[in-house]
C-alpha cells in the first residue's frame, strides 16, 4: 500500500492590518442600526440575517482589497444600499449607508498605515454594549423572579385568608 501524502499548502498568513480592517468592518456592521433592525425583524424573511451580515463584511473587505485607496464613501454606500434592498427588502433613505461608507474609508486609510485605534474603539464599544445587555438581561431575570415570588406570596396570603 503506497502512502500518498496530499500536502496542501497552508493559506498565506493575513497581514495584521487586514485582520484589523476585517474586524473593524464586522464590528461596524454589527453596530449599524439599520442592519440590526433588518436582522432582528427578519426583513429578509429567511432567518439568515447574521449570515447575510457576515457575507456583507466579506463583500466589503474584498472590495477594499481590490480597489484599495480608490474606494470612495459613495461606492460603499451603493454596495450597502444594493445589499439592503436585495437581501432585506429595505430601501434606506436615512443617509446611514453613506455614513458607514465614510467610516469604513477612513478606517481603511488609518489601518493601512498601522493605526488600529478605530478598531480598538469599536471593539471596546461592542464589549461595553454586550456587558450592558447582560446587565439588563440579569436585571430582567431578577425582576421576573421577584414578581414570581410576589405572586406566590399573594397566593399563599389568599389561601390563609380563606381558612
Amino acid at each position: 500500500m503506497s502512502s500518498s501524502s496530499s500536502s496542501s499548502a497552508a493559506p498565506p498568513a493575513q497581514h495584521p492590518n487586514q485582520i484589523a480592517f476585517t474586524e473593524g468592518v464586522a464590528l461596524t456592521l454589527k453596530q449599524w442600526t439599520a442592519l440590526r433592525l433588518a436582522i432582528t425583524n427578519d426583513w429578509g424573511n429567511d432567518g439568515l440575517g447574521d449570515e447575510k451580515r457576515d457575507w456583507m463584511c466579506e463583500v466589503l473587505v474584498g472590495y477594499f482589497g481590490q480597489r484599495g485607496k480608490r474606494v470612495e464613501p459613495e461606492d460603499v454606500e451603493d454596495i450597502l444600499l444594493q445589499i439592503m434592498q436585495d437581501e432585506f427588502n429595505t430601501q434606506l433613505e436615512d443617509g446611514s449607508a453613506f455614513e458607514i461608507g465614510k467610516q469604513l474609508v477612513k478606517m481603511f486609510t488609518e489601518v493601512t498605515h498601522g493605526n488600529h485605534t478605530a478598531v480598538h474603539q469599536l471593539r471596546a464599544s461592542a464589549e461595553q454594549r454586550t456587558l450592558q445587555q447582560t446587565d439588563v438581561a440579569a436585571s430582567s431575570m431578577r425582576q421576573g423572579e421577584e414578581s414570581d415570588s410576589d405572586s406566590e406570596d399573594e397566593e399563599h396570603d389568599g389561601d390563609a385568608a380563606q381558612h
